[in-house]
């Protein structure tokens, strides 16, 4: 089953029409159409918007997505993007079984995957994402370096 049938199928399980499904998730009509049709691979943006409107994990869409279509869709979701990249993070912590919950404007209530409250600050939690991001960058970067190293040998 690919992605535009697995819109249908879950917006048919819904009991939603097409228009419907466009105005809970703030896309035209069309482009749910097209997507139905298979006429064009959403962008994890649009995915989400339409899990949202299914109350259903964007996840759900990504495991009809060829490999190359799920690294495309994604890198085109975070590119130059801290608030996107911030919530892939939070997106493989759910899928480690950790819940957020948001507790006003400056916490959240962290779920971990023992099931243990805590509230942490919306700054430090910022603060770890960044670490967190430079990271991943310089790690990345450090393994490209060292493949470079093995090809130029």
């Amino acid at each position: 089953m690919n992605t535009g049938q697995k819109i249908r199928t879950l917006r048919k399980e819904k009991g939603l029409t097409q228009k419907k499904l466009a105005e809970l998730s703030g896309l035209a009509t069309i482009t749910i159409q097209q997507y139905e049709a298979s006429n064009y691979n959403p962008k994890i943006e649009s995915l989400k918007k339409i899990a949202d409107a299914l109350g259903v994990h964007v996840s759900e869409f990504l495991e009809t997505m060829e490999e190359n279509e799920r690294v495309k869709a994604t890198w085109e979701w975070i590119q130059d993007n801290d608030q996107k990249r911030k919530e892939l993070i939070m997106e493989i912590l759910r899928t480690h079984n950790y819940k957020f919950e948001p507790l006003g404007l400056h916490a959240m209530q962290i779920t971990d995957y023992q099931g243990y409250k805590y509230v942490v600050r919306n700054k430090a939690f910022d603060d770890m994402f960044l670490r967190a991001d430079k990271d991943i960058r310089y790690n990345i970067e450090k393994l490209l370096d060292k493949s470079k190293n093995i090809t130029e040998e």
